[in-house]
């Protein structure tokens, strides 16, 4: 299984990493998102399952739930998907 979010803004499809490299993720084995739509702004990632990102802090304040306007998937797996609700719910195509 891939990667999972609780996190807003984003469908859940796949997402794959953009054909030219993202400043600032180079996480191996990480799904990297952004406050900016272009990959910009504050840069927070995750690993594994992550059901509720109203417990991630932000560097900014906040959390980040319902903050992300961009991602990027350069996780051990090939696919990822975010959800719009907590808990693995909101699925939006």
């Amino acid at each position: 299984m891939g990667i999972v979010t609780g996190i807003g803004l984003m469908s859940a499809t796949a997402l794959a990493r953009p054909a030219n490299a993202v400043t600032g993720c180079s996480y191996t084995s990480y799904l990297c998102f952004y406050t900016g739509n272009t990959y910009t702004g504050e840069m927070g990632k995750v690993s594994g399952s992550n059901s509720n990102f109203t417990q991630l802090g932000k560097l900014g304040g906040g959390t980040w739930n319902d903050a992300t306007d961009s991602a990027s998937n350069d996780g051990q797996y090939d696919n990822a998907a975010m959800w719009s609700n907590a808990g693995y719910t909101g699925f939006d195509e």
